[in-house]
């Protein structure tokens, strides 16, 4: 049951992020629903189901990205491990720790996949201060939205297990 309620939820994460890219996009700074839906399955959520759904996000990234194929799946996957083992030593059940948590995720992941960007490539693409800075603040706004759906769809029993 699990697996149909999170492939549901990843199913509205993707159709929301494709939509907010293409009709909600001031200055070419879009809300990252998959990083913030990443961080709130991973937050709720057992490690398998973590993982699995931060790798599809990232996959998903990848397919929509002309850059470095399989790296938002190996950087959100990487998420997805530093906050399940972050959960246990910090409490998120409010959304003001909830909306540090995906901004610090959304900084990290920015830096990691820029990093694999100048291993890979020899280059560190620079997306701006706009990208830069109001990104982070952006995934932090809708947070607390996402770890509502994601609590509705990941499964009690799930939660309960390792808990």
């Amino acid at each position: 049951m699990t697996f149909i309620r999170l492939t549901f939820f990843y199913l509205i994460c993707v159709v929301g992020h494709w939509w907010l890219g293409a009709h909600f996009s001031p200055g070419g700074v879009t809300p990252s629903l998959l990083l913030s839906a990443t961080a709130a399955v991973a937050t709720l959520g057992g490690p398998i189901a973590a993982h699995a759904f931060a790798f599809m996000c990232g996959l998903y990234l990848d397919f929509v990205s002309p850059h470095l194929f399989g790296g938002h799946a190996l950087v959100f996957t990487l998420l997805a491990y530093v906050i399940w083992f972050v959960k246990w030593r910090l409490d998120f059940p409010t959304p003001l720790p909830q909306m540090g948590l995906v901004f610090a995720a959304t900084v990290f992941s920015g830096a990691v996949y820029g990093a694999l960007e100048l291993v890979f490539k020899g280059n560190f693409v620079w997306r701006g201060w706009a990208f830069s800075f109001f990104t982070p603040v952006a995934n932090a706004l809708i947070s607390p939205v996402l770890f509502a759906l994601a609590a509705m769809f990941v499964s009690p029993d799930e939660k309960a297990r390792y808990d």
